[in-house]
């Protein structure tokens, strides 16, 4: 049972495999560098009383329903 797929078909879903993994490999990547910079810190004999306070104002955000029209 062999699947003829036409070029036209090939390229729409290879289209939509790429558009759908773009958000993987750049989550992937992000990671990658949070780590890097997370080792390189620990290794770099920082002192251990740093502290930070981090603030998020999400006020008037976006979600993902309203990002692409229906």
């Amino acid at each position: 049972m062999t699947r003829k797929i036409s070029r036209r078909q090939f390229l729409g879903e290879a289209s939509c495999a790429s558009v759908g993994s773009a958000s993987l490999f750049s989550t992937l990547l992000n990671m990658r560098m949070t780590n890097t910079a997370a080792a390189f810190q620990a290794s770099s004999g920082q002192d251990d009383d740093y502290k930070a306070m981090v603030c998020l104002f999400l006020a008037g955000g976006n979600d993902s329903f309203n990002m692409l029209v229906p």
